[in-house]
């Protein structure tokens, strides 16, 4: 979970601080073996130390013997067990959601884009090309099972293709320690510390990507399509914004709005595509505008748990993106094995 030497350095200074005030016995390094949570093997190391300082009792390991009251309920504090329930308490979803601006239908612009996902790349610019056959091209941004067979089929039919997997790829263990908020959920946390979002990360990568499908000599640079799968289409619907080269865009199994999340009481695998103050800018539907007269084709819409929504409920989420004029949007159902609509 944490650097066991960041930790170490952490109890160092702390115990040297500790000491300049002459309580340097008051703070204690505790490890023992497991991992994150195994407090078992220390847990008489821990109750030795607080009832010899909080009580008074000698220094050292106190017998510790887990304990559960008969009744679960006897510790509950309040009639359901939850303050907000039970007298009207506020929780932080709740706060976030009463302060969550109403956003106006309007694009969403390149500079806030920027702004949020912490996004650089900037388009480059193409190099005219002449005497060479010239096909349509796409940027298929999904993992490699997934995106196999159309990548042959698709082939077969004179597209040029780049499938990419951008950072970070391939996902690690982590989402085991999470496994409902995702496997990036930790890194995406890290990535926050450091002022990137995974988002913004993915966004440069497709960018370059176009960068390198663009100055190919057998790519018609006026046909060039992005596809994005679950969370990466989150990616392509910025990319696209961004990037004008990106003539239409695809995307499948993807957010429909980031006001889902705050909305439903639970989301699932949600931290890949999270951008912090994201709602304060825009939403999902915003990306949408900002990319239009362009194509957009919307595949089975998620919400924020991950079910799919047909299309009257993605109206609900974001029709205000079928109100802009000349806006071409299309929500798709698509079953497996079903061949992608491109065109």
């Amino acid at each position: 979970m944490f650097p066991f030497e960041g930790a170490r350095h952490t109890y160092d200074e702390a115990k040297r601080i500790y000491g300049i005030y002459g309580a340097e016995d008051q703070i204690k390094w505790i490890t023992g073996p497991g991992g994150h949570g195994n407090l078992g093997p220390i847990s008489p190391a821990i109750l030795g130390f607080f009832l010899h300082h909080l009580k008074g009792a000698p220094a050292g390991d106190a017998a510790f013997t887990p304990e559960r009251p008969p009744r679960a309920e006897d510790l509950l504090v309040t009639p359901t067990g939850q303050v907000s329930t039970s007298i009207g308490g506020e929780t932080v979803a709740s706060i976030v959601r009463a302060h969550a601006p109403d956003l106006p239908p309007q694009p969403a612009s390149p500079q806030d884009i920027r702004e949020m996902t912490g996004a650089s790349a900037m388009p480059g610019t193409d190099v005219p090309k002449t005497g060479v056959a010239r096909k349509p091209a796409i940027l298929m941004l999904d993992s490699p099972e997934h995106a196999a067979p159309e990548l042959d089929r698709m082939a077969k039919s004179g597209w040029v293709i780049v499938a990419l997997q951008p950072t970070p790829a391939p996902p690690g263990t982590e989402g085991l320690k999470s496994p409902y908020l995702g496997s990036f959920n930790l890194l995406s946390l890290r990535a926050f510390l450091v002022g990137k979002t995974i988002v913004g990360i993915q966004i440069d990568d497709a960018i370059h990507a176009v960068d390198s499908l663009a100055l190919r000599a057998d790519v018609d640079p006026s046909r060039i399509a992005i596809y994005g799968n679950g969370p990466l289409g989150i990616v392509a619907l910025h990319a696209a914004a961004l990037d004008s080269r990106i003539r239409s865009v695809i995307v499948e199994n993807t957010l429909a709005s980031y006001r889902m999340v705050l909305d439903q009481p639970l989301h699932r695998n949600i931290s890949e595509a999270m951008i912090p103050g994201v709602l304060r800018k825009y939403d999902v539907g915003n990306l949408v505008m900002a990319i239009s007269p362009r194509p957009v084709t919307i595949i089975n819409p998620q919400d924020a748990t991950g079910a799919i929504i047909n299309k009257e409920q993605f109206r609900i989420a974001a029709g205000y993106v079928f109100q802009s004029k000349g806006q071409a949007v299309r929500v798709l159902a698509r079953k497996t094995g079903e061949p992608l609509p491109f065109e």
